[in-house]
């Protein structure tokens, strides 16, 4: 059974409410805690990076290769790894995988929230453009036909 708290819950004050003195003390508390909350976040960036940056074991070194026989020994770094096993997944059929790839590679198409529906856009050549229009023009025109 859980204790009622309710008695020492106060409802929260607008921050102007508050006398200068406790705002800038409260301000400040914060800041502090701003402040730990990105050195933490940085220093584990930086350990990732570290293990990234760093040669894959020589196992992983021999996997690494056959995969991709052109990589040469310096590039083979922990990333590569992580690449190539990212590879693995997207072709076992991984459709996280497959976009984190596409959105690496730059070719993840955008999508925009307009109200309750999602768009995307779609990267097609000009050819496929044209006749999707061409196709759309004759669906409109209702004469059924597809030129």
């Amino acid at each position: 059974m859980r204790a009622d708290n309710s008695k020492y819950l106060q409802p929260a004050k607008p921050f102007g409410q508050y006398p200068p003195e406790v705002r800038k003390q409260m301000a400040r508390n914060g800041a502090i805690k701003a402040n730990k909350t990105l050195a933490r976040k940085r220093m584990i960036k930086d350990i990732i990076q570290t293990l990234m940056d760093q040669a894959p074991t020589e196992k992983e070194m021999s996997i690494l290769k056959t995969m991709f026989p052109k990589i040469s020994t310096e590039d083979c770094i922990n990333k590569a790894m992580l690449i190539a096993s990212l590879k693995q997944q997207a072709l076992k059929g991984n459709v996280k995988a497959v976009e984190l790839m596409l959105a690496l590679l730059g070719e993840l198409p955008a999508k925009e929230i307009t109200g309750n529906v999602i768009t995307q856009k779609v990267f097609v050549s000009q050819e496929q453009k044209n006749e999707t229009l061409k196709h759309i023009d004759s669906i409109i025109s209702d004469d059924g036909s597809d030129k």
